[in-house]
């Protein structure tokens, strides 16, 4: 998962490379963490079981979507072996400066409230630095 916070106004973006964290499966009674929406999508995925062997799946008529969906991923996993771009990648630095990614504002708030305490955030290495950062932002950087 990601999670995309706006670099303040006023404020030079810092950040040198994308931080990794794990977060737990788990609690310490050995029960999944569910009590976010993440924890919950993670409990879903690990409680599948074993990714199923694709060569013994018989596709049907209904099945075209995904069909034409691996296919799709072969002709580009073909066109990357030689050194190709994957697809959707834009190289071009004049029209690529920045990302404007969505973001959800009331997650700004909360960091400019210094409550980033649930879900994953606490996991996160950049909890304070955010925090900290909004808390100082200008109260009309908030759209």
């Amino acid at each position: 998962m990601y999670q995309v916070y706006p670099v303040p106004p006023g404020a030079e973006p810092t950040q040198e490379k994308i931080p990794v964290y794990d977060i737990p499966l788990m609690d310490e009674r050995g029960r999944h963490i569910t009590d976010f929406v993440l924890g919950q999508d993670m409990a879903a995925w690990v409680t599948q079981g074993p990714v199923g062997k694709r060569e013994l799946e018989k596709l049907g008529e209904s099945d075209k979507g995904i069909i034409l969906y691996r296919r799709l991923l072969q002709q580009k996993l073909a066109d990357i072996e030689p050194g190709g771009d994957p697809i959707n990648v834009f190289r071009d630095p004049q029209q690529n400066t920045s990302l404007r990614i969505p973001v959800e504002w009331d997650l700004v708030e909360t960091a400019r409230a210094r409550r980033l305490s649930s879900g994953q955030a606490p996991y996160s290495r950049l909890q304070d630095m955010v925090e900290e950062a909004w808390a100082r932002a200008p109260e009309i950087a908030a759209r």
